[in-house]
């Protein structure tokens, strides 16, 4: 069971956290602190859609390490994988992947059944950036960035939350961002490894740093502009831009990521750097907080 959970990524459970945005800007609009029970249940929901997508997510985790298990073998970190190791069966992990996946499902139906039809588009999505798609360059990174908007459309049908278009936007330029960083990460690294145990695999070997580097520049800016625009036209966020404060932090928080991306190992793992680097997860902090403190004062 140890050997399955790590199959299942746990570190990379963290992406399941955008679910909550959407519940965090209807804050003090369709619901407050005040309304106890419509709070609760609000999070509740939330709550479970984060679990069932995490289900999801491992599932497609699971069915990675067995397409990418004998690759994986002659890769000098990735040959420590359990399917690759040969700790975890291959046969155990194509059925526990069914098995998380209909778990999903089957659970989503029943406490949140908003939630199916997008879960369902998002294991198809994932099932063929598996099988197909992450095999085309670009093609492979804006699959990845659907996913992450995929999980933000959730949060807000679950509990009934108008999205605004400009949070889709950022989003989708984010998730780019970060995907692209992690390309170049894994190239990083693998320039970094010894001679004969750097070999570039599948449509990585497609990339260079100075096009990644190019993508970087242009995400970054779309996702910093498009962030600025949500925090001054969107409907529902107070009518005196106050929203606008967090931008600093936001900025900080891309610039920071950018400078990381630098250095081998770093990007490849974004979940790691963002929760292990201490500026990263103090500008995220004081981003939760002082947009917690705008909705609450100036809504």
């Amino acid at each position: 069971m140890f050997q399955l959970l790590i199959t299942s990524r746990p570190k990379q459970w963290i992406k399941n956290f955008v679910i909550f945005l959407p519940l965090l800007f209807s804050f003090n609009e369709y619901w407050s602190l005040g309304s106890d029970t419509e709070a609760f249940d609000f999070l509740i929901k939330v709550t479970i859609s984060f679990v069932i997508f995490t289900l999801a997510s491992s599932s497609v985790y699971l069915v990675n390490d067995v397409i990418d298990a004998q690759e994986d073998r002659s890769h000098p970190i990735k040959k420590k994988r359990p399917v690759a190791a040969g700790a975890l069966s291959i046969r155990f992990a194509i059925f526990a992947s069914i098995f998380a996946a209909s778990i999903s499902l089957l659970t989503s139906w029943i406490f949140v059944w908003e939630l199916t039809p997008i879960l369902a588009i998002y294991l198809g999505l994932m099932l063929c950036y598996t099988f197909l798609f992450r095999r085309f360059i670009i093609l492979d990174v804006f699959c990845i960035a659907l996913g992450f908007m995929l999980r933000v459309i959730a949060g807000g049908v679950v509990i009934g939350v108008p999205i605004s278009p400009w949070l889709f936007v950022c989003m989708g330029f984010g998730a780019l961002f970060i995907g692209f960083s992690k390309r170049k990460g894994e190239l990083l690294g693998v320039s970094s490894m010894p001679y004969g145990e750097s070999k570039l695999r599948g449509t990585l070997e497609k990339y260079d740093l100075g096009f990644i580097d190019s993508l970087l520049s242009m995400t970054l800016a779309a996702t910093l502009i498009s962030y600025c625009l949500y925090t001054f036209w969107a409907e529902n966020l107070p009518e005196n831009n106050a929203m606008m404060l967090t931008i600093p932090l936001v900025a900080y928080g891309l610039f920071r990521y950018l400078y990381l991306s630098k250095f081998p190992g770093a990007a490849e793992r974004p979940e790691e750097t963002i929760i292990r680097d201490p500026h990263m997860i103090t500008s995220v902090i004081l981003w939760l907080l002082a947009v917690v403190g705008i909705l609450s004062l100036y809504r």
